[in-house]
This record gives C-alpha cells, structure tokens and sequence, in this order.
C-alpha cells in the first residue's frame, strides 16, 4: 500500500545508496570490510566544519 513506510526488504537497497553516497563524499576514501561494511574514512563535517 502507498505511504506505509520502508519495508524490511528496503535494507539491503538503502544501505547500499548510503554506503554509495559515503564513499562518494568522503575525504579519505573508506575501507570496504565483509558484507560490504565501511569500516574507515572520514567525511566533511558541513555541521562544525571539520574533517
């Protein structure tokens, strides 16, 4: 049904789009572990402006 949320199913889609735009935005590019985890990096902090 339209408007009911995110399904549990959704997960592995949106944990995918979000590793894709972490791996894109960071400054020091992330270590991918097991089950495609990013497990280092660092970002751009736009909040305090620091890395």
């Amino acid at each position: 049904m339209p408007g009911d949320g995110l399904r549990q199913t959704d997960a592995p889609r949106l944990q995918t789009t979000c590793a894709e735009v972490l791996i894109h935005e960071a400054v020091d590019p992330p270590a991918i572990g097991p089950g495609r985890r990013l497990t280092s990096g660092a970002w751009w902090s736009y909040y305090d402006a620091t890395a």
